[in-house]
């Protein structure tokens, strides 16, 4: 899922790396990047700096005591993977219990921040996210099901969610959509990684779909799940979230990705789906890019 991705940016086999790598930095970039994505769509060019300030905090430090979490709840598998054996817990350059009580302080720092500076209902949203990554994905889900990419990734549903409810103080139909969103692109991006490394993740005891149930029907799921994916892109320009700039971006951009998607499933090489993972990871990012510049040119908006 979202919360959980940590492969390199062409999901290659893991390389030492240093203490900072605990937090995953890639990805806690992306969640906060998501979080704020969202708040500029709420509040538009009117959205104040502060809040925006303090949303960047508050998720930095949320985010990055769920990622240390899960990597220390992850130590044992993550030693037994190529692909990750280098990071700092199953290297030994960071210890078990100093992560722990990092990611208690950073955690509770985040919340608090949250809770007291911008309202209680962004603060528990985060609160929440943190619980459902490392508990129910990390925990429950990712040791016993195939599915779990699929229903671990309603974990990076919540920074949409958190970045609109900073600013509006409520739920909005467009913050959903884009939580439902990442949601959609969780499964093609990780099992895109996971025919990759299929053998990492069979020798960690992780059932991955492609270990499962075999590379063929990961590959016609990612084609789903893509397609999927680009319908709920569609529908936030009919939410009002979006307007000119991002349908014309999201059209290019998804088309892209699809065509991607379909090629895996018809040459079947490692080749084709290395470029989709790659492709995926840049795919969020700018989606999130255009998103923010047509908020801040409402007079574009079709809604």
């Amino acid at each position: 899922m979202a919360w959980a991705a940590t492969a390199g940016a062409d999901g290659e086999a893991g390389r030492p790396q240093g203490s900072l790598a605990i937090i995953k930095p890639r990805v806690l970039a992306l969640l906060v990047f998501a979080g704020l994505t969202t708040a500029v769509m709420a509040g538009g060019r009117g959205t104040d700096p502060g809040t925006l300030l303090l949303l960047l905090v508050g998720g930095l430090l949320s985010v990055g005591a769920a990622n240390v979490l899960n990597n220390v709840l992850d130590l044992e598998r993550d030693s037994l993977m190529e692909r990750t054996m280098w990071r700092p817990l199953p290297a030994g350059t960071v210890g078990p219990r100093a992560a722990v009580a990092a990611a208690a302080v950073m955690g509770a720092s985040g919340v608090a921040l949250l809770w007291l500076t911008v309202n209680a209902l962004t603060a528990l949203l985060t609160l929440a996210g943190i619980m459902f990554y490392v508990l129910v994905y990390t925990v429950l889900l990712k040791p016993r099901t195939p599915e779990n990419i699929v229903l671990g990734g309603i974990a990076g549903a919540f920074p949409p969610l958190v970045g609109w409810t900073a600013i509006r103080g409520t739920v909005g139909t467009p913050a959903l959509l884009v939580g439902l969103l990442v949601v959609l692109w969780t499964p093609p991006h990780f099992w895109s990684l996971a025919l990759l490394h299929k053998e990492d993740y069979w020798r960690a005891g992780v059932p991955m779909l492609p270990v499962v149930h075999g590379d063929e029907v990961a590959r016609r799921r990612i084609v789903a799940y893509t397609v999927g994916m680009l319908c709920v892109s569609m529908l936030l320009v009919w939410a009002g979230g979006t307007g000119p700039l991002y349908l014309v971006g999201s059209l290019f951009m998804g088309a892209l990705l699809l065509a991607l998607s379909v090629a895996l499933l018809r040459r079947r090489t490692e080749a084709a789906a290395r470029r989709l993972f790659r492709a995926s990871n840049v795919y969020l990012a700018a989606l999130f890019v255009v998103s923010i510049l047509d908020a801040l040119l409402p007079a574009w908006h079709l809604a």
